[in-house]
């Protein structure tokens, strides 16, 4: 009987820190999203700052001529 409580304590055991592991995997699933978001959202206000630079400069090289 003995053995049997060890071997349960250790299953309850594994099981708690599958659940803290699931958890905390969730939750860098979330926060990788957000970075990815994130990310997304600073390429395209790049892209936006190059085009409007590209367009001021194709402006000012006309004005110059």
């Amino acid at each position: 009987m003995d053995l049997i409580q060890k071997l349960n304590a250790q299953v309850e055991k594994a099981n708690k820190q599958y659940e803290l592991l699931k958890f905390e995997n969730d939750s860098l699933k979330l926060r990788l999203e957000e970075l990815k978001d994130k990310n997304d959202e600073l390429l395209k206000n790049g892209q936006d700052m190059l085009l409007k630079i590209d367009s001021t400069l194709a402006l000012k090289s006309k004005g110059n001529y």
